[in-house]
């Protein structure tokens, strides 16, 4: 089984959990899944991320309330410390959504 690790950044976007699910709900399940997201909100508790997933996605994550760690470079450098030696990276946006066995096809390209 290999394992992908997922950056995600994020100012405030709504579609976040939205992103994990799809990614999470579209994924064969033939590999790990290590989300690292860095989510920067407005007020405490703005976003809760969901961490309820199957045993084989785990979910990292930091938040703070700007302006502090305002910024997409920061907010990927935060992000990226979660990564662990996964086998792949992959950074996408907080306001995406996945094909069916999205994690195959893009491991095969």
């Amino acid at each position: 089984m290999s394992s992908i690790f997922i950056q995600i950044p994020s100012y405030r976007d709504f579609e976040l959990n939205k992103t994990i699910a799809s990614a999470v709900n579209n994924a064969s399940g033939e590999n790990t899944l290590h989300f690292g997201i860095h989510q920067c909100l407005l007020f405490d508790s703005e976003i809760v991320i969901n961490t309820n997933y199957p045993d084989w996605v785990k979910i990292s994550f930091v938040d703070s309330i700007a302006p502090e760690n305002i910024g997409l470079q920061k907010s990927r450098y935060i992000a990226n410390e979660f990564y662990n030696n996964e086998d792949y990276y992959f950074q996408i946006d907080a306001h995406m959504r996945f094909v069916k066995n999205w994690d195959l096809k893009a491991i095969t390209m």
